[in-house]
């Protein structure tokens, strides 16, 4: 038996990627087989946050376990297409193709559409079939909302060096060793995907303990927070990218120079969402021989989807303009409207299709797209400034670096086999 089909497409826009701000618009063919007897067709357009995990507490027969979830509206728009029917009556649909049209301004505040492991946010269309007597049918597509991040107009610190240091004593007391010490930095902390990070660290090696490898790391790091049964976070973070270089011996010191191209990703994201925040982190982690904690040194870094202006080559003053309340007519060749700069592509996020079909649809939801990958701006940085890796080993002698602002420093001291864990997720 033929069933009833749907096609939701959008105007001009492929891959479904807009704009806060911006105007969503599109049609609706909706081919039906034969006469279907239906109460109405709605349209509705959501975006949403969510976020569910269990965690279990107790020992033994008291183990119980218990589901954290949270969950934030920002976009929920409402159409008759057909209907509704008056007084419990029915409209019958005659057999053929109907189509429709809609368009729906997106808020201005609203949060980047993202993928995580126990969260996310996303954006769907929805056409709904009200049925007499059965189940409503659904059909649902997925569309992408980007909220632009400018790193011209956020703090004025992105355009500077950031350094972090640390030194690593192991043992105590008369066994004590000498230090190892790292001072990483980056020569700023705003980036955009598509753009390489450039990471410099000097290590002095002056410890009895051999450091086996140098990792340099891009880590995004995610915080979901639960509203039910109570207020609640848990955090989760993830290696994008990493390069590995040679380690010290003993009483050895080195220089390092690392290059980590950033992969299309989603924007630092810290306010417009209560349920899930989206942050960044550098880290270089020199791993060591023994049962001893490896020395590490984080610098947090800013990804947005427009770069920094110094950062793009060569750079002609335009005049700048708002951003048109109109659909992204090709994504891929869509203009900058900042500087004269060749437009970014709109890539599908590094880490791949997910499910999007919910606990919100059932066995009557018709998923148009049954996986789902955010897609987000990515420049061709091929003319910005470029590098490879390079080590230089040699006897330790004092570590001298430029003056930079100095994040954080830390010494710390591990006693031979203690185990110390790096973080809480």
């Amino acid at each position: 038996m033929s069933k009833s089909k749907c096609e939701i497409k959008f105007d001009n826009n492929p891959y479904g990627i807009y704009l806060t701000g911006q105007t969503l618009s599109g049609h609706v063919e909706l081919n039906i087989p034969k006469v279907k007897s239906v109460r109405g067709v709605t349209l509705k357009i959501v975006g949403y946050a969510k976020c569910r995990w269990t965690e279990y507490e107790g020992h033994g027969k008291s183990r119980r376990s218990r589901t954290y979830q949270g969950r934030e509206d920002y976009l929920s728009s409402f159409t008759d297409l057909i209907g509704p029917a008056q007084g419990g009556n029915t409209i019958d649909l005659a057999p053929g193709t109907h189509s429709y049209r809609f368009t729906c301004d997106l808020p201005l505040q609203m949060p980047t559409s993202f993928e995580g492991s126990i969260g996310y946010i996303r954006y769907f269309v929805i056409v709904t079939l009200e049925r007499p007597w059965k189940f409503d049918q659904k059909f649902k597509v997925a569309f992408t909302v980007l909220k632009q991040f400018d790193l011209n107009f956020d703090s004025p610190t992105l355009r500077l060096p950031c350094q972090a240091n640390l030194d690593r004593v192991f043992c105590c007391g008369p066994c004590k060793t000498g230090p190892i010490t790292i001072i990483a930095n980056t020569p700023q902390s705003g980036y955009v995907p598509g753009q390489t990070i450039a990471i410099n660290a000097e290590i002095a090696n002056a410890s009895t303990v051999k450091i086996e490898e140098i990792r340099f790391s891009l880590r995004r790091i995610i915080r979901y927070t639960s509203q039910t049964p109570s207020i609640k976070s848990k955090e989760e973070t993830i290696t994008v990218t990493e390069a590995r270089s040679a380690g010290l011996k003993k009483k050895q010191n080195g220089k390092f120079q690392q290059f980590l191209q950033i992969p299309p990703l989603p924007p630092t994201s810290l306010t417009l969402c209560r349920v899930i925040t989206v942050s960044y982190e550098v880290k270089v982690e020199a791993r060591v021989s023994g049962a001893h904690l490896n020395p590490v040194v984080k610098i947090p870094v800013t990804l947005g989807t427009v770069p920094l202006r110094d950062n793009v080559f060569p750079i002609i003053p335009v005049n700048s303009t708002e951003i048109s309340v109109e659909p992204i007519m090709n994504p891929i060749t869509a203009p900058s409207s900042h500087f004269n700069m060749p437009p970014p592509s709109y890539e599908e996020c590094v880490f791949g299709a997910v499910q999007v079909k919910d606990d919100e649809d059932d066995e009557k939801t018709v998923m148009l797209c049954k996986t789902n990958a955010p897609r987000y701006p990515v420049y061709n940085c091929s003319s910005w400034p470029k590098g490879g890796t390079a080590i230089e080993n040699k006897a330790i002698e004092p570590l001298v670096l430029p003056d930079l602002p100095i994040m954080t420093r830390h010494t710390e001291e591990a006693e031979e086999g203690t185990e110390i864990p790096e973080e809480k997720l």
